[in-house]
C-alpha cells in the first residue's frame, strides 16, 4: 500500500501524520516562537517605515546571524556553505545589476542569458 493511500485513505495513519505535524509545529513555536514574536511585524503599520528605518531593522537582525556563518563561530549547517566576504560582495553586485531583469524577455535582458 502507497504512502499517498494510506495518508489519505486509512483514518489510523491519518492520524498518526496529523500527530507527529502537531508535535512538529508545537516544537518549532517552542525553540523559536518568543524569539521571533519579539521582533515580528504582525500588522501593517499605519504609516510607512523610511527607507533607512527599513535597512536598520533589516541590519539588526543580520548582524545578529552574521556570527553564526562567519569565522566567529563555525558554520552553519545546512545555511550557508561559503564565509568569504569578497564572494558575497560578487553576489551582491551580481543581483544589484540583475534584479529589474526577467529571462522570459530576452530581447530586453540578454545579458543574463
Amino acid at each position: 500500500m502507497g504512502f499517498n493511500f494510506a495518508a489519505a485513505w486509512v483514518p489510523s495513519v491519518r492520524k498518526q501524520i496529523k500527530d507527529e505535524m502537531d508535535k512538529l509545529k508545537n516544537d518549532c513555536e517552542r525553540q523559536f516562537g518568543d524569539r521571533r514574536r519579539a521582533t515580528a511585524m504582525k500588522d501593517m503599520p499605519d504609516a510607512g517605515m523610511s527607507q533607512e528605518a527599513i535597512i536598520a531593522r533589516i541590519r539588526k537582525g543580520a548582524e545578529g546571524s552574521e556570527k553564526l556563518w562567519t569565522n566567529e563561530s563555525g558554520n552553519l549547517a545546512g545555511g550557508i556553505y561559503y564565509k568569504d566576504a569578497k564572494h558575497w560582495d560578487f553576489v551582491s553586485d551580481v543581483i544589484r545589476l540583475t534584479v529589474v531583469s526577467n529571462p522570459l524577455h530576452m530581447n530586453e535582458f540578454q545579458y543574463i542569458a
